[in-house]
């Protein structure tokens, strides 16, 4: 069995147990763990994800953060000082973070309670934000299930995104391959 069909596997195991109501946010987080370099596969098989959550009678609401930064950088009116000086851009990566978030949080509140808001993409933060701001910051908004598509690893609830930073603890479910 490849990888990915393992994750779907596991992905509907856990998709198919009760859904508790009167959770704290990081116990209603799932994420979706895999090695980096399946990060196209993955991509390829949202609709997969998708299908699976429909099937066991929930609601599925997809954020993909790919294309975020340029977005958020295309309506900012310092955008061309930006550009003349790319340092002074690190210095806003706050505001970025502000807008990211909001722009999840506005799609969160159209999801009702049996909803698997799934977010991917989340390899383009790297550099710009800390992903466990962001996910800390939106789990306790959703009151479904928060799906984290991350290409990393975990080990004892230590997250390191693409392998390359040191991990955060975070108490989400993990969803893997194993």
């Amino acid at each position: 069995m490849s990888r990915i069909s393992k994750l779907l596997t596991n992905y509907q195991a856990q998709l198919n147990l009760s859904w508790e109501k009167g959770l704290h946010g990081a116990e209603k987080t799932w994420f979706v763990v895999y090695e980096p370099s399946d990060e196209r596969r993955i991509r390829a098989n949202i609709g997969e994800f998708e299908l699976l959550t429909i099937q066991a009678q929930k609601r599925w609401k997809h954020f993909n953060l790919t294309n975020s930064f340029e977005q958020w950088l295309s309506v900012s009116e310092y955008r061309e000082a930006y550009f003349e000086d790319p340092e002074f851009l690190e210095m806003q990566y706050g505001e970025y973070e502000q807008y990211l978030h909001e722009q999840i949080q506005s799609e969160i509140q159209s999801c009702s309670p049996d909803t698997v808001f799934a977010i991917s993409g989340i390899a383009t933060l790297f550099g710009f934000i800390l992903v466990s701001q962001l996910i800390g910051g939106l789990a306790d908004l959703v009151q479904g299930r928060l799906l984290v598509f991350f290409p990393g690893s975990v080990e004892a609830n230590a997250y390191r995104l693409l392998n390359a930073r040191d991990g955060w603890n975070y108490r989400a479910v993990v969803i893997s391959a194993r």
